[in-house]
């Protein structure tokens, strides 16, 4: 069995005035709302139609496909399946099918044992693409999370899919990421501003100064009442969505691989607190990060 994926004939089209009615609306709001320039509204809608350009690449979704099913292919990883390019061109991509049900339909039909490693298994895929990899599946929500609760040597089998959008990131966007997910390990909202504050492109950050030792003061605030750290309960999701709202009040300037992790952290925090609520993401993600070097170089 095969999946085949066709472009549809006049996408490009559609997506050009898509794009140029964003711009307009981007520079109109830009030059007569002030408020609104933390968001480099203009910058953001060019990087937007960037990544949907390479959408419509199918040849490029199928490099991608290929260099995601090498990253996964060692034999600890045989339970997670990326499917197999055929034949591509720019406008058709043939892959191997994989069978599955969408992660957002499973809650029902799983066993504790096997929701447990479900997500034991989503939260280490992403720490692999994050921690040694580099390469991100950007649209990592459940629908292109395929599970097989049938499975004959693991409890259940996974498959990923749809990898039109990856993030490709430096080794500085790893670090400071990494250095987040420790701070808030560690409890410790001081750090975690610090490493917020550098989530952006160097340069670009709006948050400085007065308004920056606020942010921070803020953050530590913040931690100290919802994330004493590992071991303690914290609840990984409530404590990102309290700093995506003090990231709001303080206007800081967040750039799109950063903004990626992000969403991907709080999809799994989501798919977690479904299907696994007593399962927690902080703590399964200490022996990782206490192993990872990118902060010791």
């Amino acid at each position: 069995h095969v999946a085949v994926k066709v472009l549809h004939p006049k996408v490009m089209e559609h997506l050009w005035v898509d794009v140029q009615l964003m711009r307009g609306l981007a520079w109109l709001l830009d030059t007569y709302v002030p408020a609104l320039h933390f968001l480099r509204l203009r910058s953001s809608v060019e990087h937007f139609s960037h990544t949907i350009a390479i959408q419509t690449r199918l040849d490029l979704e199928a490099d991608n496909l290929q260099e995601m099913r090498q990253n996964f292919g060692a034999s600890r990883w045989k339970d997670i399946h990326i499917p197999r390019v055929i034949f591509a061109t720019p406008t058709i991509i043939v892959e191997s099918f994989e069978a599955g049900i969408p992660a957002s339909q499973v809650k029902h039909k799983l066993t504790r044992v096997q929701a447990l490693y479900m997500v034991n298994r989503g939260q280490d895929m992403y720490l692999k693409m994050l921690l040694t990899d580099k390469l991100m599946h950007a649209d990592l929500h459940p629908g292109n999370m395929l599970v097989d609760p049938t499975s004959c040597d693991t409890p259940l089998g996974m498959a990923l899919v749809d990898l039109g959008m990856v993030a490709r990131l430096t080794e500085a966007e790893q670090v400071n990421f990494v250095g987040l997910m420790r701070s808030m390990g560690n409890g410790n909202g001081r750090a975690a501003a610090r490493w917020m504050l550098r989530c952006c492109t160097p340069g670009t950050q709006h948050c400085k100064g007065p308004r920056a030792a606020a942010f921070t003061d803020d953050m530590v605030e913040l931690f100290s009442s919802v994330c004493r750290g590992y071991g303690t309960g914290t609840k990984f999701g409530d404590v990102l969505r309290g700093v995506l709202i003090l990231v709001r009040k303080y206007e800081l300037s967040i750039s799109a691989n950063y903004a990626t992790l992000v969403v991907n952290a709080l999809c799994l925090d989501g798919l977690a607190a479904d299907i696994a609520p007593e399962y927690n993401l902080i703590d399964g993600c200490a022996p990782l990060l206490r192993l990872s070097v990118l902060l010791n170089t």
